[in-house]
């Protein structure tokens, strides 16, 4: 009987460990440590990490009463950690000291699982936070941006977390928000693993494994994806804010929070489809892919009026594009688990013609600064942009330099966009006439179909959505050129040097112009001259270095040229 047992134990003891290996090998193919910070060098990793030095605009945001420096009493490593030091000492004008990362422009990732062990703060008005932001923020703002907060704790409830995600709504900023509180003790007396689990479908945020909130992210959220784009990380302590309150007479410093490393994995739970998310109705031989380890089939499935021309049953499929949108599925089985993913394509109406409004002259009442110059609307660019100065109304026109049929016009609003505006047309840039009128935008990409006729196009922005001026990323114009219309070429007309400096050269090789003006950034009548010779020196009077635009006209028609002069 013993005999019996002794091998009953043993042929269990071998089952277990083999189902041990097995699962541990499972998991080591299906979730995969991409990146981490071991903190294990003497100096901080200048290929993970910046610092953030000053106070930023209104202390980060949050009215921070600290100052962030690189110095070694508020960042260093040591033991094989890192220490962000929280101190009181005058410092550059400030009362009080901290110290602040980003990896931002280093490290970025979409998807995944995001970890870090740390210990916290205590004592009231200090702070500490793991979290993160859309690497795109710089030139989308924020929330549009998005902001992901994995571990925020305050030493004036040290057993307390929230995690938050942060994004825009129609209105503006929105946020969604879970919270856990420690069974017992501070999160200051012993490290705890603080995660969140980021999927195409999900957030989740986990504290030493206990998921306490998910966030389900699968629909967009105000027409578009905040969470679809590479985030990057930062680790920040601060003193007084809206969130950790000012420091009292019980407030301890110097005080630190201790990060033992942070770490990122990949695996099946957090692929994705990838491909492109807006196409052209009728597009064809569009591919679209997924890398998720352990599968072994793969079932796709496309929208209504799209077809799947090669790779079913792949990881990679060919689709030809109807005109309606949807999402590009598919359902993956494998020793990883069985996993669905999908990615939803939006179809855009082919347009009649090329963008009129394409690198043409723009001119617009006011600008924020030269950082947001008008020029900046029509270079085809989604990362520049037109801002106003902060009043109401303003306005913007593109000059076509042709008169065309006009029936659509795309503005690509940035988040501070107009409420409520007009769209007009001109033929001399002086008598408008409004062939649409909108009261309630809502903001993102407004495609707009319409009917008018003229060589100048404006959007008179009545109303602002936020304190700031009007912001637009893009002015796009369609239409058809009438065939009647006879048109300068612009390649008959030559202006050089270019850039200039005292003075530039109008050529006229079919000797059709008989006037020159020249246009400030901002639309303002600098300089005018009549042309008498086809090869023409104009002075430019000791005008200041920037942009300006020169309209060459002619008994019919005229065409603007770009001019930058130098100091």
């Amino acid at each position: 009987m013993s005999i019996l047992r002794n091998k009953l134990v043993l042929f269990i003891c071998v089952s277990v460990l083999a189902l041990s290996f097995t699962t541990q090998s499972s998991a080591q193919q299906c979730e995969t440590l991409i990146w981490s910070d071991e903190f294990e060098g003497p100096t901080l990793n200048a290929d993970n990490w910046t610092y953030e030095i000053g106070n930023g605009q209104d202390g980060w945001g949050t009215g921070q009463l600290d100052y962030a420096t690189n110095r070694i009493e508020n960042v260093r490593i040591e033991d094989g950690k890192l220490i962000l030091e929280l101190r009181k000492e005058n410092y550059a004008g400030y009362q009080y000291t901290s110290g602040r990362l980003v990896s931002y422009q280093k490290q970025a990732f979409q998807y995944g699982r995001i970890e870090a062990r740390i210990k916290g703060v205590d004592t009231q008005g200090l702070g500490f936070a793991f979290w993160m932001l859309g690497e795109d923020y710089e030139t989308v703002w924020w929330p549009k941006c998005g902001e992901i907060d994995i571990m925020e704790n305050t030493g004036g409830d040290p057993s307390f977390n929230i995690g938050t995600a942060h994004f825009q709504e129609s209105w503006g900023h929105h946020y969604d928000q879970g919270s856990y509180t420690l069974p017992s003790g501070k999160f200051a007396d012993n490290f705890h693993t603080f995660a969140l689990e980021w999927t195409p479908e999900h957030l989740k945020w986990y504290i030493d494994d206990v998921n306490y909130h998910t966030f389900d992210i699968s629909e967009p959220i105000n027409g578009y994806r905040p969470f679809n784009r590479p985030f990057f990380i930062i680790l920040s302590v601060g003193v007084g804010g809206s969130y950790s309150g000012n420091p009292d007479e019980s407030t301890i410093l110097p005080m630190q929070a201790t990060i033992d490393y942070v770490r990122v994995y990949q695996g099946a739970f957090s692929a994705a489809v990838e491909g492109e998310s807006k196409v052209l109705e009728g597009d064809t031989n569009i591919t679209y892919s997924i890398d998720t380890p352990g599968a072994t089939s793969y079932q796709w499935t496309v929208p209504e009026e799209a077809t799947i021309t090669s790779g079913q049953g792949t990881h990679t499929i060919n689709v030809d594009w109807g005109t309606l949108g949807g999402d590009v599925q598919v359902v993956t089985t494998g020793s990883c688990g069985d996993y669905t993913y999908s990615l939803p394509v939006e179809v855009e109406t082919q347009h009649s013609s090329n963008n009129l409004a394409l690198n043409k002259p723009v001119f617009a009442s006011s600008q924020e600064n030269a950082s947001y110059a008008a020029a900046y609307c029509v270079d085809g660019d989604e990362s520049t942009r037109w801002a106003s100065s902060w009043n109401e109304p303003e306005s913007i026109y593109v000059d076509l330099q042709d008169t065309y049929d006009i029936n659509q016009v795309i503005l690509k609003w940035q988040y501070a966009r107009a409420s409520a505006y007009e769209i007009q047309v001109s033929d001399d840039a002086s008598n408008w006439n409004t062939i649409y009128t909108e009261t309630s935008g809502d903001g993102e990409t407004d495609d707009i179909s319409l009917n008018g006729n003229g060589r100048y196009v404006r959007v008179l922005c009545n109303q602002r959505n936020t304190e700031w001026g009007f912001s637009l990323f893009e002015l796009e114009v369609y239409g058809n050129l009438p065939t009647a219309i006879k048109t300068i070429k612009e390649e008959t007309i030559l202006l050089y040097p270019n850039p200039a400096k005292n003075s530039v050269t109008i050529e006229d090789l079919n000797h059709v112009l008989n006037e020159i003006n020249v246009f400030n950034s901002t639309g303002q009548a600098v300089q005018k001259v009549e042309i008498h010779s086809p090869v023409q020196i104009i002075p430019l009077n000791d005008l200041p270095a920037g942009m300006y635009f020169v309209e060459c006209s002619g008994p019919k028609k005229s065409i603007i040229k770009s001019l930058l002069i130098t100091d």
